[in-house]
């Protein structure tokens, strides 16, 4: 190869990566925007299927007796439940003494693969 010919290549390779470099980068920039759309998109044909008045409905459950829902209310029931968690402990420590850590750790479900199986040959 003469050097004319390996400049002008190296130098279509530089321009290509520049170009493709930066079409990659537009294109990471942008694709969650595109994956919001598509999922606005997808929002939208199932609220096609919703039957009127179910927003209503479950906004009434947990509003009532109120007219919306309380901006706190859930991290108020995440309080309660963290409350209720520490008495139980307390009470089972009072309970079982010592014992009480090792009963626990042994009522908890045991953790089980419940995904499909490798397939024999």
């Amino acid at each position: 190869m003469n050097v004319r010919s390996t400049r002008s290549a190296l130098s279509l390779s530089v321009l290509l990566t520049f170009l493709l470099g930066g079409g990659l980068s537009l294109g990471l920039r942008y694709a969650p925007l595109l994956a919001l759309e598509n999922a606005a998109e997808e929002y939208e044909e199932n609220e096609k299927d919703e039957k009127p008045g179910a927003d209503e409905w479950f906004v009434e459950q947990r509003a009532y007796p109120l007219k919306t829902i309380p901006f706190d209310a859930r991290m108020n029931a995440l309080e309660q439940m963290e409350a209720a968690e520490t008495r139980q402990a307390a009470a089972r420590t009072k309970l079982y003494g010592r014992a009480a850590r090792v009963i626990e750790q042994q009522t908890q479900p045991r953790w089980e693969a419940l995904g499909p199986q490798p397939i024999a040959n």
